[in-house]
């Protein structure tokens, strides 16, 4: 994806005082990317806190997972509960996401969800 104006980056490198200009920083970069393209690159998981779920949370959850599914990042629901059960659960391979910042707006708006966060790794390179 190309950078573009007015986008929040990521940027790789260096930063040091720069002694030469003025007592400054100097920020040496060895990559830039989009903030979507960096979450995508190292989120590993997508959690979600659950509280007071209704019954057809599962449906609306999917479809608004629906646009983002093939990615790298599994989904977790903590406070999952029915009429029977309570339990943490990790959702299968088909639920796999691309973690970006608009999925993460989307399930914040959804009923039930009580908070939602990404689990970013970064690997070394």
């Amino acid at each position: 994806m190309p950078l573009t104006r007015d986008a929040m980056l990521v940027v790789e490198g260096g930063l040091r005082i720069d002694d030469f200009s003025g007592g400054g920083f100097q920020l040496r970069a060895r990559n830039a990317c989009s903030l979507a393209d960096a979450c995508r690159k190292h989120t590993r998981r997508l959690q979600l806190k659950l509280h007071d779920i209704g019954p057809d949370f599962v449906a609306r959850l999917r479809q608004v997972l629906t646009g983002y599914l093939g990615g790298r990042a599994s989904v977790t629901l903590y406070g999952y509960r029915n009429q029977t059960a309570q339990a943490d659960l990790e959702l299968g391979e088909d639920w796999r996401v691309d973690a970006i910042p608009d999925l993460l707006r989307a399930v914040r708006a959804l009923p039930g969800v009580q908070a939602a966060r990404l689990r970013i790794v970064k690997q070394p390179d």
